[in-house]
């Protein structure tokens, strides 16, 4: 039985090790400020990131990735007057802040998309037209070096030795650059998928509302088409289209590639 639960456990950890999450582009051990708590706190791990808290009366420091003293951190606030708002993390293409009723949460768009800040979703890269100057994390120690791969182009990637500007080198054109060895390699040997086009969508997203009772707020998936999804605030169900071409992941929250949304409506 030890084994079985070992084997369940192993496959669970690999598969959320697959998915984008907000430490998407960072090195282990980089730490991350939860927008919901400016106590709290997320550390990068291979697996995916793991939550901290701050003793009190401390908050977390992103500027330093460290506990602080309230009067130098700058927490993040929610528009009071929005009931669903989004965010692009500055400096990131896919990382975003969604706020529901006041509360904030951090996502990650899934491996070749970006997100859009006119539609406020997960889109193909050539529609959220985001284009960002890297900057290096401000964590690394000095004289130890960590390459970063583009968030534009799967050939591309930043060289961060802990000070001064990041270095820009490429692979060949014919390679992408793997995150996890920091070599460039064959494209089937590494995740990225920047710029691929998952072909033509199921047909145009219904911008019809239907009858629907939110049973809680957050994201629901659409009861008639996987191209659209619901948002739910104070219980009131907000209607929402992915772009041509892309499904609701009810697992992720997000609009993302058909082959990662595994969605089937009849």
């Amino acid at each position: 039985m030890k084994w079985f639960i070992a084997i369940v456990l192993a496959v669970v950890g690999t598969a959320y090790a697959n998915e984008v999450t907000i430490c998407h582009g960072m090195p282990d051990n980089t730490f991350i400020q939860d927008v919901s708590n400016c106590a709290n706190w997320f550390r990068c791990t291979p697996n995916g990131p793991v939550p901290g808290t701050c003793p009190e009366p401390w908050l977390f420091n992103p500027a330093t990735g460290g506990c602080d003293w309230a009067e130098n951190v700058r927490c993040f606030q929610c528009s009071p007057t929005q009931p669903i708002e989004s965010t692009r993390v500055e400096g990131s293409c896919v990382q975003f802040i969604r706020c529901i009723n006041g509360r904030a949460s951090q996502h990650a768009c899934q491996n070749g998309l970006h997100f859009n800040e006119q539609s406020q979703q997960c889109d193909l890269p050539e529609n959220a037209n985001c284009s960002v100057q890297f900057s290096c994390p401000p964590n690394i120690p000095p004289g130890q070096m960590v390459a970063f791969r583009s968030q534009t182009n799967c050939s591309e990637f930043y060289i961060c030795t802990g000070q001064g500007d990041p270095i820009a080198q490429s692979c060949n054109p014919a390679l992408h650059f793997d995150p996890v060895t920091q070599q460039c390699t064959f494209p089937n040997m590494t995740d990225c998928s920047i710029g691929d086009n998952p072909g033509p969508g199921p047909g145009d997203p219904t911008t019809t509302p239907v009858p629907f009772i939110c049973p809680s707020d957050g994201h629901h998936p659409h009861p008639t088409t996987c191209s659209s999804f619901i948002v739910c605030a104070s219980g009131q169900p907000h209607f929402f289209n992915c772009s041509d071409g892309l499904h609701f992941n009810q697992r992720t929250s997000q609009c993302d590639l058909p082959s990662n949304a595994n969605c089937v409506r009849t």
